[in-house]
């Protein structure tokens, strides 16, 4: 293995052990040393590698978008290019549904990482591009739904922007009192929004065989 994909190896190893300590203590919980235990590696290495905990938090970030983005994009793939209510449907569904994507720490951390942003400017930028991303994905699927005349609405950006909000909405929910959700409803009641937003020729529905994995 070369020094830089040693570095490489070593930088990824740390920022997710900070995902996993922030997950289970909060970010002001998360110390140097609680990082370094979970990662196996000292604390002195963690500073060699980053100057201080912000430096991995906006390291994290860019590592949980590019995550998501990847599993977007997969499922994205899976459902037909040319039919928007299904590739709409397949953006809610790896938000909200059920099945392989789910992951309660990333999502935890998440949570964690937007309230950072408030206070962090570093991280409001990491956290504004992601969230850029996604709703740029929801408008050009809203417009290829209005140019074929699957959807029937007139903004894509206000629908897009209401898409994004409400799924962030259920991230926090999930991640504070997921008991005030129940179980399997994210989705299907994420849908039922969302058909009201674009009013599509036909129902926005999940087809999917039964799995015990849980989401939101």
């Amino acid at each position: 293995m070369s020094r830089a994909s040693n570095t490489d190896s070593r930088r990824a190893q740390i920022v997710q052990a900070l995902v996993d300590v922030m997950a289970k203590q909060g970010y002001d919980g998360a110390s140097i040393a609680d990082i370094a235990k979970r990662a196996g590696l000292a604390p002195g290495l963690v500073h060699y590698h980053f100057k201080n905990k912000l430096e991995i938090l906006v390291e994290a970030v860019r590592a949980l978008a590019a995550a998501h983005a990847r599993a977007l994009d997969g499922a994205l793939a899976t459902a037909d290019a040319d039919d928007a209510a299904a590739q709409l449907v397949a953006f809610i569904d790896v938000h909200l549904g059920l099945g392989a994507h789910a992951d309660p720490d990333a999502l935890a951390c998440w949570v964690l990482v937007s309230a950072e942003a408030l206070r962090e400017r570093r991280v409001r930028i990491e956290v504004e591009a992601a969230l850029a991303d996604l709703t740029r994905r929801v408008i050009a699927i809203v417009e290829r739904g209005r140019a074929s005349g699957q959807f029937q609405c007139s903004d894509a950006g206000a629908v897009a922007a209401a898409l994004v909000a409400m799924i962030q909405g259920y991230f926090t929910v999930a991640a504070t009192a997921r008991e005030l959700i129940p179980s399997g409803s994210a989705a299907p009641c994420a849908l039922r929004m969302a058909e009201g937003l674009v009013r599509p020729k036909r129902p926005l529905e999940i087809r999917r065989k039964p799995t015990r994995a849980r989401r939101v």
